[in-house]
């Protein structure tokens, strides 16, 4: 384990509080690197907490399910800003339901009814038609109430206890929000949001327990840059805020400079299609680069992706280079299926899977056995299930859904295979190497040439040179031994490399680089501050 870590090369005394901030959680690669930075910094004594700034019904069970993953460390902290004020508010309530949320629990149909499916369509209490969305487990999730025209006017919905936690009033003519109301389990409002005409969001305001206005905000960014703040002067002097999601970083650019140093976090490609120097950065990244002043420093994962940013920004000094790490823990063996290739990823366009699919019909014309399974949701599953249907790829190409165990899943495997158009340093690739499985893979920007050794660990094939991919993942379902060569070779490479110990060398010295300026910062305000009282009373 490395030397480096709390306690050592500290200035201004105290520990480092982390903070990595994200609008949710979600279960790809981002979260899952989110979740293991989190490990990796509390098995060296680094406090850390996950902050999620969207409102999101399904927190607890998130947590629940992510702890029993394995992905969530007990250690590690994950909190809301939505829930942490609900909870403050809640905390001098009286526990008997309150107002509507306890009327509304008078009339919702039952949470679970196994017997017979439960109906899509009800009435309320005031005769209003109301739609009624479920959960799995057959808890009301959200309500669509309409008005005798059919138009939506207001929509509300439950957590899994069934309280009414957000509301959401609709004008039934334009279909333009009007008012939200996120309230508490008992049915306080503790946030109101007003809008503008047309829809646009317009100011916040906080409500005590007698529903008055307790303080306004200028709008919903605000509110949240506000409890990232409350956050960071828990810790004084000590804060060190990692913006994860380029949605969140225009709240954590709100944070006071003196009250926490900034770290931002770019996960993925930058580049707008097709995804590489020449083309159009994204809004969301670019709108983080031009603020290099306000920042601590822009992480990065990979040499490449720093060069091109440099290229183009400029090398404003605070590009730090920071890879994605895995654990070192053994996966347990499993007897390898030696025709099945496995993919992990979320179903979108970012994914290329349609190609995936394409090409695995090659694939099963040389290899007539061979079965591609991917895991994963999306928005493209049906045309995913419709293209295999159109190939005639039914049984030989297979959608398997979330898998709760990838690991397992690719220690079963030949290989895993990638066909992304971009990426940032894929996870996935990592955990394959954990467990000794060889990868397969396009050369996207970015991540796949740095994870990959060409003919070593597995193969990395120019983009779109499909003959090419197809023939690497032949050779490799035709030899298992080569498979079982590349994957042990992977395995040691990758793990000396890229394992949690490795990296967090390279992490503790950029958050303690982070920590430098903040005291620096701090030091200096208390010198002007100082100077300044210096000079009134010269003047008195």
């Amino acid at each position: 384990m490395t030397a480096i870590g709390p306690g050592t090369g500290m200035r201004g005394g105290g520990e480092l509080h982390v903070y990595m901030v994200v609008g949710i959680l979600g279960r790809g690669g981002m979260t899952s690197a989110m979740m293991n930075r989190a490990r990796m910094f509390a098995d060296h004594g680094v406090r850390t907490t996950i902050v999620t700034l969207q409102h999101d019904l399904e927190h607890a069970s998130r947590n629940a399910e992510y702890t029993a993953m394995g992905w969530l460390d007990p250690r590690v902290e994950v909190v809301n800003a939505f829930d942490d004020a609900a909870h403050a508010l809640e905390s001098s309530l009286p526990t008997e339901p309150h107002g509507l949320a306890a009327r509304l629990r008078t009339w919702l149909p039952s949470r679970r009814r196994r017997a017979r499916p439960a109906p899509a369509r009800v009435a309320d209490e005031a005769g209003l038609t109301v739609d009624v969305q479920r959960r799995d487990d057959g808890s009301v999730r959200r309500v669509e109430h309409r008005d005798a025209e059919g138009s939506a006017v207001r929509v509300t919905e439950y957590d899994a206890s069934g309280a009414l936690r957000h509301e959401t009033d609709l004008d039934p003519a334009a279909g333009d929000v009007l008012e939200e109301r996120f309230l508490t389990p008992s049915g306080h409002v503790y946030l109101r949001r007003s809008y503008l005409e047309g829809g646009s969001p317009s100011a916040c305001f906080a409500l005590d327990r007698e529903g008055k206005v307790k303080r306004r905000y200028s709008g919903q960014t605000a509110w949240q840059a506000a409890y990232l703040t409350r956050l960071a002067r828990r810790s004084p002097g000590n804060a060190v805020f990692i913006c994860d999601g380029p949605g969140s970083a225009s709240k954590v650019f709100r944070i006071p400079r003196r009250d926490a140093a900034t770290l931002y976090m770019v996960h993925n490609n930058h580049f707008k299609s097709p995804w590489r120097p020449g083309a159009p950065v994204r809004d969301d990244y670019g709108a983080i680069f031009e603020r290099a002043d306000d920042m601590d420093a822009l992480v990065v994962l990979t040499d490449e992706q720093a060069r091109d940013i440099g290229d183009q920004f400029g090398n404003f000094g605070k590009i730090r280079v920071v890879p994605n790490s895995v654990a070192t823990e053994p996966v347990e063996a499993s007897e390898r299926s030696p025709r099945t290739v496995s993919m992990f990823s979320r179903l979108v366009g970012q994914k290329n899977l349609p190609e995936a699919v394409a090409l695995f019909a090659d694939v099963v014309a040389r290899v007539p056995d061979a079965v591609l399974d991917i895991y994963g949701e999306g928005r493209l599953d049906g045309q995913l299930r419709a293209l295999v249907t159109k190939k005639g790829l039914e049984g030989s190409v297979r959608l398997r859904g979330y898998s709760r165990d990838a690991l397992g899943t690719m220690a079963r495997s030949a290989m895993v295979l990638c066909t992304s158009h971009y990426e940032g340093l894929p996870v996935n690739f990592l955990e394959a190497y954990r467990t000794a499985t060889p990868v397969v893979s396009y050369a996207c920007r970015y991540g796949p040439r740095d994870l990959i050794d060409d003919g070593v660990t597995g193969f990395v094939v120019p983009f779109g040179d499909r003959a090419a991919v197809v023939d690497r993942i032949v050779r490799i379902l035709e030899d298992p031994a080569l498979g079982h060569r590349m994957g042990a070779q992977g395995q040691r490479s990758i793990l000396s490399q890229y394992s949690n110990d490795a990296v967090f060398g390279t992490w503790w010295r950029v958050l303690t680089e982070a920590h430098e300026h903040l005291v620096e910062r701090r030091g200096h305000e208390a010198m002007t501050n100082v100077d300044r009282r210096g000079a009134d009373r010269v003047h008195r």
